[in-house]
């Protein structure tokens, strides 16, 4: 049997800091690389995304605009929470399925199985 290993790092800062780490996206021109390349057998993907750790802000690209986040409010989220860190959070998670929509976009047509951590 014929085992074949490829690993790709994009974060430098691996359980040192969260904060400046990559976007999660800029996988995805690497996993379409890699999808590209011709295959004999099956094979399975394992890619590991930051998507939602550290801060919320920090975790997807300023210009990130998929989709309204919605106007809750206080009155939504209660009078003692951070309003600011509720949104950030809902967008990091918005960026989050738009990145993994991206990635899984393509499998329908491969000999592969892909799973996220």
């Amino acid at each position: 049997m014929h085992l074949f290993t490829q690993s790709l790092y994009f974060d430098k800062n691996i359980g040192e800091t969260v904060s400046g780490s990559p976007y999660d996206e800029n996988l995805l021109p690497e996993l379409r690389k890699l999808l590209a390349e011709p295959v004999k057998t099956n094979r399975a993907i394992f890619v590991h995304l930051m998507g939602n750790h550290g801060a919320y802000n920090e975790r997807y690209p300023s210009n990130f605009t998929w989709g309204e986040v919605g106007n809750l409010g206080k009155a939504y989220y209660g009078a003692n929470k951070n309003l600011d860190e509720w949104e950030a959070y809902d967008r990091s998670i918005r960026y989050n399925d738009s990145v993994i929509s991206a990635a899984i976009a393509p499998f329908p047509q491969q000999k592969a199985s892909l799973a996220f951590f």
